[in-house]
């Protein structure tokens, strides 16, 4: 009962919140999510040395060997290795949902979010769009009050979810080393700010009551990990059955194109010929030129419409 006074007091809920999550994201980006995608990473490169090695063994042409080594093991080895950090993460949030404890958050934090247009169950499904904006959509179908309801759904996309997590941790890690872990958490932060923003804005501008029953939990209860464990593996088939279908198909379709010329002659001399994707992304670089971007990262933005982990596995192809 003492733990649940400090949880859920109504002056504290937020800073333990968000010190609950600084601790997950530490195991997430920390020793254990880091330890699990070099295992990853490492087996990644040792499949791909062997598969290499079994292709030169067949005399093989070299486009062949540059077509498998960086379109195939390049393009799924840049995102597989974060599978272990989108699954802890997503882990987390299952246990705190199976316990009760982002229904009683949520009950807390209720009176805060009429007074920005909310209901206090908008925060049961923004919390669950950082794990992944497809699955929380339909939690919006609880909060009973139209206004709030329309309004959570338009604010889940600012949720970091799963799909941008191998993006962060990719940008974090190279620029800011052994503390990735706070930069990470603080564009998560930033994200659930933005939303609160601009729900007080739409709240200024057509005010509307959000008065609403709450789901009353009695107290926390043990989370049911075989649930938690179940929910994750879906999350894991979902995942690779991504990599494998639409970031396989862009991995080649991208190699493909920024391999072969116009007239689709292989590219043996970059210097002197210039690639299909180079041709298509010099029309609409200009519009990114104040930004610094060159037409390799406006193609890597273009396919991150499709699929944010396509961002990465087209930078590495």
């Amino acid at each position: 009962m003492k733990l649940e006074k400090i949880l859920f007091n109504r002056y504290l809920a937020i800073p333990v919140f968000l010190l609950l999550m600084l601790g997950v994201f530490a195991i997430t980006f920390g020793f254990l999510g880091d330890y699990l995608s070099y295992i990853i990473e490492k087996s990644i490169e040792f499949l791909g040395n062997g598969l290499i090695f079994a292709i030169k063994s067949l005399n093989a042409p070299e486009w062949f060997l540059k077509f498998i080594n960086e379109a195939i093991i390049g393009g799924l080895g840049g995102v597989l290795g974060f599978l272990p950090q989108v699954l802890l993460l997503f882990f987390a949030l299952e246990l705190m949902e199976q316990s009760g404890y982002l229904v009683k958050l949520s009950n807390v934090l209720q009176p805060m979010c009429e007074k920005i247009g909310l209901s206090g169950r908008s925060i049961f499904s923004l919390l669950m769009g950082f794990g992944c904006t497809t699955t929380a959509l339909p939690t919006t179908k609880t909060i009973t009050n139209d206004y709030a309801r329309i309004k959570t759904a338009l604010l889940l996309p600012f949720m970091s979810c799963s799909a941008k997590l191998p993006v962060f941790g990719c940008i974090a890690g190279a620029f800011f080393g052994v503390n990735s872990i706070f930069v990470i958490f603080a564009l998560y932060l930033l994200g659930l700010i933005i939303a609160v923003l601009l729900s007080i804005i739409f709240q200024k501008i057509a005010p509307t009551p959000t008065n609403e029953n709450l789901v009353l939990v009695a107290s926390l209860n043990a989370p049911n990990v075989l649930v938690a464990l179940k929910n994750v593996g879906e999350i894991c088939l979902q995942f690779i059955r991504k990599i494998w279908t639409i970031i396989l198909s862009f991995s080649i379709v991208i190699w493909v194109l920024n391999n072969f010329t116009i007239s689709f002659e292989y590219i043996v001399n970059p210097e002197m010929q210039t690639s299909i994707i180079e041709v298509i992304a010099s029309l609409i670089a200009p519009i990114f030129a104040p930004l610094g971007f060159g037409w390799g990262e406006v193609i890597a933005l273009l396919i991150g419409l499709v699929a944010k982990e396509m961002i990465l596995s087209t930078i590495a192809v």
